[in-house]
């Protein structure tokens, strides 16, 4: 699940040194692990087709139709066809 903020357990019970970010320097993947008292979060960066679910969540369709075209999506709800689908139809119930 993407998103803009960490919505962490308790944290206004926890002091900012009762955290940790960690690495595993030993894959390859970039992965990082928030650790609190509570809860482990694990940290990725976004691919394409996050960015562009994101895009589309905030409405910004002329921005997700150029991300499209120029990136690599895999899912099919973020192909040219149906994003420009759900830009001609916000088009029209606007």
């Amino acid at each position: 699940i993407a998103c803009d903020s960490l919505n962490i357990k308790d944290h206004h019970k926890w002091f900012a040194t009762d955290y940790r970010l960690e690495h595993n320097r030993q894959t390859r993947e970039n992965i990082y692990y928030i650790l609190s008292p509570l809860e482990i979060i694990i940290a990725k960066p976004c691919d394409d087709d996050d960015y562009v679910s994101w895009l589309l969540k905030r409405f910004r369709y002329g921005e997700a139709l150029n991300c499209v075209r120029t990136h690599n999506c895999k899912k099919p709800e973020h192909s040219l066809q149906a994003v420009g689908e759900k830009y001609l139809t916000h088009l029209v119930e606007v």
